[in-house]
């Protein structure tokens, strides 16, 4: 079964076929799942993000993905940075509406190494 579920999640996190229907035989498994299956990594992050861009996604399909995989215990995350992207994908309300603007921003930001943000401040000597 455990190996079914990881099939079943493995094609979630990819978005590869209806993710209402694969959520939807998720749903009919056990609940109780107490260590992650599998990592939802920054490669896939950007993959959904580009694809997104390319119009193979839209935006409210990558809205439904990221509320599908945000709260998942039998799922986790490379790291904060793919986490905080996920939450706020999923939420855009909060965060604001997506659009290809911020895909592309989100898309720069996780290809930074570390995903750190650099300011480059310049002197003028005023």
């Amino acid at each position: 079964m455990e190996d079914y579920r990881k099939s079943l999640l493995s094609r979630l996190i990819k978005i590869e076929g209806n993710i209402f229907k694969l959520n939807d035989k998720l749903n009919q498994l056990d609940w109780d799942v107490f260590t992650p299956l599998l990592v939802i990594k920054k490669k896939h992050i950007k993959d959904i993000l580009e694809r997104t861009l390319n119009n193979s996604i839209d935006f409210k399909t990558l809205e439904e993905w990221a509320n599908m995989v945000e709260s998942r215990d039998d799922l986790d995350f490379e790291n904060n940075e793919v986490q905080e992207i996920i939450i706020e994908l999923a939420n855009p309300v909060l965060y604001g509406k997506l659009s290809n603007i911020r895909l592309l921003e989100l898309l720069e930001k996780i290809n930074r190494p570390g995903g750190a943000v650099f300011f480059s401040l310049s002197w003028n000597g005023e």
